[in-house]
């Protein structure tokens, strides 16, 4: 908060079932994808609730709710990205038959299409009830008991004792100091606040000294290729901070003296094998989100990032709601991956954990503490791939629509290739390759970005021509 001062960060990740085990999906890998077994504990509901008792205003908590009951209920005209979500997964829908009730278009016998008008009604009475009664419907009582039925059918381990357990945590932000005063909050571990913190550090070392700007050339390409795979190769090592000691490698990671250290070990003229990035283990991939970038007239700022995981989660319904497959984002024992390297052990199930995840949502405040940038993304490993949109905006002087709109580049270490969008030019391909590294060109989008800028006294905002969206004002 801007009259405060002080940032926190409030967790309300998954968690294991109580009756989760270490080994639970060394048999059966992909029961973490799809099912009951996928369902961790659900948290959002518990995080919202405790993000309004601690900040929020005198606005009733059942206001909330009445814009997604009204389109729910009504229906809403599909986008192009929701459609091709739907299109994506159009035999998993037919056979699924909660899904299919709702997804499927009985008149066209296929998926809704885009333009096309979905309506949600199980889904607004849920809403509805929980906009009334409050969030102990979800997590109590008879809505609790059948959701526990429906998962259970499906063979999962969640019980309404799970549930009713659930808590939120409340952090300090992972916290980054760059030169000229602006300082980087983000989100401890599990989330990736320390990952984009030691990208945008190691960055951070390349600017030009008497200007402060960072160059706009396939050189800084190349040294952003690098500096992400050095910290993805450190996310590696990361997993739940309730669970594993971590407080060494994330202060390591968000400080000067480390990241100076790290861009030493950079090349100008070459790139390397996985190995030497120092990573020692694989970490399994997150997928599909929702972002929300907040900045009000008292300068307070909110970056929320909300997730099931993959599209449709584990594709269990329960009266409307759409159940998440986190337990796909805890790492399996014995798992090795193309590259010959064992699982992430700092990432293997346990009750109450939760897993490890690439969410980073950030707010860049400048040296007198007022807002910057408050940056988010839908699409888990998105939101590090984001990073050059940080940049850019920071040191690049771009605007914020500029940063969003421009081509995109990513490596996460492993696999070691780097891929770029369509629109990324020759020349920038050319010289990588001439690096060594291995460039794909992505025959989509990369990833999906939104935010907001404070500039020059004014505000910007942005979201992703990639994936729709709507940024909103006085």
């Amino acid at each position: 908060t801007r009259s405060s001062g002080l940032e926190f960060a409030l967790n309300a990740r998954e968690t294991a079932p109580g009756g989760a085990s270490r080994d639970m999906f060394v048999d059966n890998p992909s029961a973490a994808m799809s099912g009951g077994l996928a369902v961790a504990v659900p948290g959002a509901l518990r995080g919202y609730r405790a993000l309004l008792d601690t900040f929020g205003t005198s606005l009733e908590w059942s206001v909330l709710f009445e814009d997604a009951i009204r389109l729910a209920r009504n229906g809403f005209p599909l986008g192009f990205f929701q459609a091709d979500a739907l299109k994506s997964l159009e035999q998993d829908i037919f056979t699924n038959e909660n899904m299919r009730n709702v997804y499927w278009n009985t008149r066209t016998n296929t998926t809704y299409k885009e333009g096309e008008t979905l309506v949600q009604k199980d889904l607004a009475d849920t809403l509805e009830n929980i906009a009334k009664q409050g969030v102990d419907y979800f997590y109590e009582g008879e809505f609790a008991q059948g959701m526990e039925e429906e998962i259970q059918k499906q063979k999962g381990l969640m019980t309404t004792a799970d549930l009713s357990s659930y808590k939120v945590v409340w952090n300090r932000t992972t916290t980054a100091r760059l030169s000229g005063g602006s300082v980087l909050h983000s989100v401890p571990p599990p989330g990736s606040g320390a990952v984009l913190a030691h990208i945008l550090g190691i960055m951070d070392g390349y600017r030009d000294n008497a200007t402060g700007r960072l160059a706009d050339d396939s050189l800084t390409a190349h040294r952003f290729v690098e500096s992400c795979k050095f910290a993805y190769a450190k996310r590696s090592q990361l997993g739940d901070s309730a669970f594993v000691d971590v407080t060494k490698l994330v202060d390591q990671m968000t400080s000067s003296d480390h990241t100076d250290r790290t861009r030493k070990k950079i090349r100008d003229d070459r790139t390397f094998g996985p190995s030497y990035y120092s990573g020692l283990r694989a970490f399994r991939q997150d997928h599909g989100t929702s972002h929300l970038s907040l900045l009000d007239e008292n300068g307070d700022a909110i970056a929320v990032t909300a997730t099931i995981n993959t599209y449709f989660g584990s594709q269990v319904v329960f009266r409307g709601v759409v159940l998440n497959n986190h337990m796909d984002d805890f790492s399996i024992p014995g798992e090795s991956n193309a590259w010959g390297l064992s699982s992430s052990e700092p990432n293997y199930v346990l009750p109450g954990k939760r897993p490890m995840s690439s969410t980073a949502p950030s707010v860049v405040v400048d040296r007198n503490g007022d807002v910057e940038l408050v940056l988010g993304a839908p699409g888990c490993q998105d939101h590090l791939r984001r990073r050059l949109g940080d940049m850019r905006c920071l040191w690049q002087d771009r605007s914020i629509k500029d940063a969003i709109d421009s081509p995109r580049i990513h490596h996460q270490w492993l696999p070691n290739e780097v891929d770029v969008e369509q629109n990324v030019s020759e020349v920038t391909i050319k010289y990588l390759e001439q690096k060594g590294h291995k460039v794909v060109v992505s025959s989509g989008p990369l990833s999906f970005l939104g935010g907001i800028e404070r500039w020059n006294g004014r505000i910007f905002a942005n979201y992703d021509f990639r994936r729709g969206g709507s940024s909103d004002g006085d």
